[in-house]
């Protein structure tokens, strides 16, 4: 986005069509995977939803980015009407907007990226979850090579290409080898989030997969050094710092002038960093549902029986989300309205969104 108005942010799982069989997949695993796809949205009711965002997005003064995802958004049936339709309600709304795409690579080829191009699709968000070995066992075989042959369509098409790794302790040892693979791929973007716990997972199976506190920060720092070595040799791609953990990290390296402005956010009570949910973001599933947060059970209503401008701002569960004295160890903390760790992760091992991240090493006694 070109102007300075904040980002209404709305991951819009617009099917649960998908070819992969993700063994990591919180969608697929869920109880509700097979009522999910009799019950999407159809055309007209997509369209209502399309008005009900920009209509949010201009009465909250923040732009509106549609992130398509699913399943395989290009599945859906109406994939490319759906496309066309917020283009038209882009030209008729006072707001800036921006396409962006969450997919796998099977149907990304020339034909189809240059048809997202002409539709303002701004970038697609790829996944490598491991090298080619356990990438494939994690999502589907031939995945791996797949994936690098999308990322150079749609580097051809202009079209941003990004990467998402979800990590795990199975996967870990791959991550800074798959750094360096997207730097050299010339992938836009790349970052990291970490695997949260899929509804048919015993607690014991997903505790498997966790880091300790120490051994997540000393992974943090392993990536770190990587990423400065790469950001000197490969420039051009950008790695973000999505895991909301690397604000402690980073406070650990603050100077005493830095710890000073952060105290100052924290006295003005300005939520300036951390989880997105309840103050730039909401969550659609295919049927309608709306979430606060996909990645744990999180519901707030439905659309479009409901508008998102009322549950954004009336909903009960959504404002409980939004009270961060509710957080039990976060809330004595200085990182409290820049981190707050990960209440999805939290959610997965104690069944509270607002537990202490099992993965933060900050020891407040």
């Amino acid at each position: 986005m070109e102007n300075s108005s904040p980002n209404f942010y709305v991951q819009w799982h617009i099917t649960d069509r998908c070819s992969q069989r993700c063994r990591h997949c919180y969608l697929f695993q869920s109880k509700r995977y097979s009522h999910q796809q009799s019950k999407e949205l159809k055309f007209d009711d997509l369209s209502l939803v399309v008005e009900d965002i920009f209509k949010t997005a201009e009465m909250l003064g923040a732009n509106a980015v549609f992130v398509l995802t699913g399943g395989d958004p290009i599945l859906h049936p109406d994939f490319w009407r759906l496309l066309e339709i917020i283009n038209i309600f882009n030209d008729k709304f006072q707001v800036e907007c921006a396409v962006d795409i969450l997919g796998n690579p099977f149907y990304v080829n020339s034909t189809t990226a240059s048809r997202m191009k002409k539709y303002g699709v701004r970038k697609y968000q790829l996944s490598l979850d491991g090298l080619e070995e356990k990438h494939n066992f994690l999502r589907s075989d031939g995945g791996y090579q797949e994936t690098l042959r999308a990322a150079r369509v749609l580097r051809k098409a202009e079209i941003r290409s990004t990467c998402m790794f979800t990590l795990s302790r199975f996967n870990a040892p791959d991550l800074i080898e798959i750094m360096k693979k997207i730097a050299e791929e010339k992938f836009d973007a790349f970052a990291f989030a970490r695997f949260c716990r899929p509804s048919n997972w015993s607690l014991d199976k997903y505790k498997e997969q966790m880091f300790s506190p120490s051994e997540y920060k000393k992974l943090l720092t392993e990536i770190y050094n990587a990423h400065q070595e790469l950001a000197i040799t490969h420039p051009n791609t950008r790695f973000v710092f999505k895991d909301h953990l690397w604000e402690l990290f980073f406070y650990e390296k603050y100077s005493n002038e830095q710890k000073t402005e952060l105290d100052q956010i924290r006295k003005d009570k300005i939520v300036a960093g951390g989880c997105g949910l309840g103050v730039a973001s909401l969550s659609i599933l295919s049927d309608g549902a709306v979430y606060a947060c996909r990645r744990f059970p999180s519901p707030i209503g439905k659309v479009p029986n409901q508008s998102l401008i009322d549950l954004f701002i009336n909903s009960k569960q959504l404002n409980k989300y939004r009270d961060l004295g509710q957080y039990k160890k976060c809330k004595n903390c200085p990182l409290l309205y820049v981190c707050r760790g990960c209440g999805a992760v939290a959610y997965g091992v104690s069944g509270s969104f607002f537990d202490a991240d099992p993965q933060c090493w900050q020891d407040l006694d």
